[in-house]
Parts: structure tokens; C-alpha cells; sequence
């Protein structure tokens, strides 16, 4: 992988809450995103592996699930559209499609990084969101999403709600 994911290892920290929708600390999880030097539509970070988290871990395995990196699939797609698409938090990015691949297990112990590429239209963006470990691909998740006003949201929401 790349020389700047070493980088973000020495600087590990959550992400803050605000950016990937969350206000309790331990249910983060990715660390903060960083855009490549040479490739702007490329966002480099760090899966956080939380033992704490009952959600995610409540079984004692040594492997990481795969709920855990759809979720940071997820949060990282909300880091780059808030940071670095400029999508204010006045707006909410809906989920249009996500698709799931998992190739390989990752275990507790070892670094996950995580390589998202962007490709992004005027309302519209797709996530490759790709998860390494030890060099060796563990998924990719792919998300599109559109973003609507938040007038819009409330609309569909009270509509689902009457049905």
C-alpha cells in the first residue's frame, strides 16, 4: 500500500463524531481521511478496530466481521462527502445501492487500511471503497448515493410512515 496509510498509522485517532454521523466515540469507526497527493478523487484511512464495541464484538473471535467493515464503508462515505465534497451537514446523502465483496478474513490484530475512490456527478457519487490488510485485499464496497435537502428527507420519512 501506500506510503501516506504509514503516515496515518503514526497519527491514529478517530475521526471526529460530526463527520460519519455518530456522537459516541466508541462507535467510530474509521480514523481521520486523508485525500492522495497524486490521485484527488482518492481518500486513504484506517479501519478502528474497538474490542469495546459489544455490537461488533460480541462474540470472542479473531476476525474482524463483515458488519463492521460495511459500517466503515458507510462512515467513510459520509468523511469524504462532508470534508471533501463539500456537502454541508444542511444536507443528507441517501444510499441508493451498496454492494458487498469480501475475498479474504482480517484478523483483530493487524492494520486495515482502507483506499476509497470517488467518482462524483452533480448529485450523485459512487465509493469503491477498498479494505487491505498485510497488502492483501479483505473487500470492496461499493456505495452510490444521491444527495437531497433535508425537506426532502422529512417528506419521504413522514410518507413511510403513514404506510
Amino acid at each position: 500500500m501506500n506510503s501516506q496509510v504509514s503516515n496515518i498509522k503514526n497519527s491514529l485517532k478517530c475521526i471526529e463524531g460530526k463527520f460519519v454521523h455518530k456522537q459516541n466515540e466508541v462507535n467510530i469507526a474509521i480514523s481521520n481521511t486523508f485525500v492522495d497527493r497524486k490521485e484527488k478523487n482518492v481518500f486513504h484511512s484506517v479501519l478502528i478496530v474497538n474490542l469495546k464495541n459489544n455490537f461488533f464484538f460480541e462474540n470472542n473471535r479473531d476476525h474482524l466481521p463483515a458488519i463492521l467493515f460495511i459500517e466503515a464503508a458507510r462512515q467513510q462515505s459520509m468523511a469524504i462527502t462532508h470534508q471533501f465534497l463539500n456537502i454541508g451537514f444542511d444536507r443528507s446523502f441517501l444510499a441508493n445501492n451498496v454492494n458487498c465483496n469480501f475475498y479474504n478474513f482480517a484478523n483483530i490484530y493487524d492494520e486495515v487500511q482502507i483506499r476509497t475512490i470517488v467518482k462524483q456527478n452533480k448529485t450523485r457519487a459512487s465509493f469503491d471503497i477498498n479494505f487491505y490488510q498485510n497488502n492483501k485485499k479483505i473487500a470492496m464496497i461499493n456505495i452510490v448515493g444521491t444527495e437531497v435537502s433535508p425537506r426532502l428527507v422529512s417528506r419521504m420519512e413522514a410518507r413511510s410512515a403513514t404506510r
